[in-house]
């Protein structure tokens, strides 16, 4: 899942809330927090790519070069769609500073979210053979289908926008941590089983869209903050501005 980026960034001119206000305080409190993110973060990300290497490296020995290459093409694709589908809606639920709104503003949030990113992946799956074509597969490839299976990740992505930045904002670095490892492990289980059962490319595809959906659904539920799909139209044209 992608990070809301550290950019400090003003999403209204609300009051500071009291606990960042009262330095002597909550300056230590709130260094100790920041600190423990910091950690969380940094020991997640460091166990999750030490594993997906180790992963890598024993696939490679099950699938082959072509397998690689089709599911390539799903991740190029992938990965553009997912810098844009959320029109920043996580950033600025992260930046909001008024607790009293959270909830109204991240359900609002949440909706532009996820429609957007439903928007998108209709663009994509109907399009999937001509964008697959640009790469100039090999004939019989199974791209298009593994691109309309891979980029589901983007919807699963679009809801959980909003509940990761209601976690961001909130520092809880280790829910996040802890859940995107469940993720990774859930992706590798399905990436391994499906490609030593002769899956192919369709094993990355399939892992990805997995570990996407286990780490959406622990978030979801461990947000401090219960997102639930909502729309009030004028904080969604300033979610928008903001975003865009």
């Amino acid at each position: 899942m992608r990070r809301p980026s550290s950019e400090p960034v003003m999403v209204h001119d609300e009051p500071t809330p009291p606990e960042a206000t009262d330095g002597a305080a909550a300056g230590p409190s709130l260094k100790r927090q920041v600190g423990r993110s910091f950690g969380w973060a940094l020991a997640g990300q460091f166990a999750q790519r030490g594993t997906t290497f180790a992963a890598t490296l024993l696939l490679a020995r099950i699938l082959d070069r072509e397998d690689f290459g089709t599911y390539s093409i799903a991740v190029t694709i992938t990965m553009f769609l997912l810098a844009v589908n959320d029109l920043g809606m996580a950033h600025a639920i992260a930046r909001h500073r008024d607790d009293d709104s959270i909830g109204a503003m991240a359900g609002t949030g949440a909706t532009v979210a996820f429609g957007s990113s439903v928007a998108l992946y209709l663009v994509a799956f109907f399009s999937a053979p001509f964008l697959v074509s640009l790469f100039d597969p090999a004939p019989g490839s199974p791209a298009v289908g593994v691109v309309r299976l891979a980029t589901l990740a983007v919807v699963i992505d679009g809801r959980i926008a909003a509940s990761a930045g209601v976690i961001t904002r909130a520092l809880q670095e280790r829910t996040r941590t802890t859940s995107e490892l469940a993720g990774t492990a859930a992706s590798l289980t399905v990436n391994f089983v499906v490609a030593m059962n002769g899956g192919g490319p369709w094993s990355l595809a399939a892992a990805q869209v997995t570990g996407s959906a286990v780490t959406a659904t622990l978030l979801i539920m461990r947000s401090p903050v219960k997102v639930r799909l909502a729309w009030q139209p004028d904080m969604a044209r300033h979610l928008i501005r903001f975003g865009v």
